[in-house]
């Protein structure tokens, strides 16, 4: 990711389903704790969640 790319402030698609067995958004894959922390986390945290997404978009495809 490049210092010029922005992203949304939040990677919520709006499809908020939770998958039984990982606890994950089936819309943007966070994990429930993320979902909640998600607005009191800093820059860096965030920017921690976004990465791994993306890395686990590139990776499933």
């Amino acid at each position: 990711m490049t210092e010029t790319t922005t992203r949304p402030a939040s990677p919520c698609i709006q499809l908020c389903r939770l998958a039984p067995d990982t606890q994950r958004c089936l819309g943007c894959g966070r994990r429930l704790d993320e979902i909640a922390r998600w607005g009191g986390m800093d820059e860096a945290e965030r920017e921690a969640v976004w990465r791994r997404l993306e890395a686990e978009r590139i990776t499933n495809g």
